[in-house]
C-alpha cells in the first residue's frame, strides 16, 4: 500500500512525494514510540505492586511495634 501511494504521490510532483514520505515516517515512528510507552507503563505497574508489598509489610511491623510499646506501658 505505501508503495502505490509514494507511487502516485511521486506521479504528482516533488512535493507531494516528500509529504506522503513524512507522513509515512510519522506513522512508523509513533508506533515504535507507543510501544515503548507501554513497556514502560508495564514496568511501572509492577514496580507499584511491588511497592504495595513492601508498604503493607510496614504496617505490619508498625503495628507490631504499637502493640509492644502498648504492652511495656501496661506494666
Amino acid at each position: 500500500m505505501e508503495q502505490e501511494l509514494f507511487k502516485l504521490a511521486a506521479g504528482n510532483s516533488l512535493w507531494a512525494a516528500l509529504f506522503v514520505s513524512l507522513f509515512l515516517y510519522t506513522i512508523y515512528d509513533s508506533r515504535h514510540r507507543e510501544k515503548q510507552y507501554q513497556t514502560v507503563i508495564h514496568e511501572n505497574q509492577n514496580i507499584i505492586k511491588e511497592l504495595s508489598v513492601k508498604f503493607g509489610v510496614v504496617e505490619d511491623i508498625q503495628s507490631d511495634v504499637s502493640y509492644i510499646k502498648d504492652e511495656l506501658k501496661r506494666r
